[in-house]
């Protein structure tokens, strides 16, 4: 078996150096992924005006304003029938479904992200320690 050079011995010790970190930063990235998404979750209220869904996440939030225009325009809307009035308060309903839903699964999603990021990490990790025991189960011998 070939001798390991210095550079190589670095890098083994880096590597080495560097496990419980990686092991740490993704146990912390999974439990902010799975809590932001199930807090996004437990959040949909499906007829939640557009300021429920203002929150500390302020990206994400912001994406509500989108629906501004809309309520805007309902609001200037002025039903001169039983019948529009009930089409107003269905479209009322309707625009808070969707933002709702919208903000929602904005939210589950980008839980699910980190999420699936800090199992990346820790698959990282795991690879990177069974290759570190290959290496040293080599050096024994």
């Amino acid at each position: 078996m070939a001798e390991i050079s210095e550079r190589q011995e670095r890098l083994i010790r880096q590597v080495t150096r560097t496990d419980r970190p990686i092991l740490i930063w993704g146990c912390v990235l999974m439990l902010i992924g799975c809590a932001y998404g199930a807090w996004g979750a437990i959040r949909f209220n499906p007829r939640a005006p557009l300021t429920a869904h203002v929150s500390f996440d302020r990206p994400v939030s912001q994406l509500a304003l989108l629906y501004r225009p809309y309520q805007r325009i309902i609001a200037l809307a002025q039903p001169r029938s039983d019948l529009e009035g009930m089409l107003k308060t269905g479209l009322e309903a309707n625009i808070a479904f969707s933002m709702g839903l919208t903000m929602t699964l904005i939210r589950v999603f980008a839980g699910l992200l980190v999420l699936v990021m800090g199992m990346v990490a820790l698959t990282v990790r795991m690879e990177r320690r069974r290759l570190l025991s290959v290496i040293h189960t080599l050096r024994a011998t």
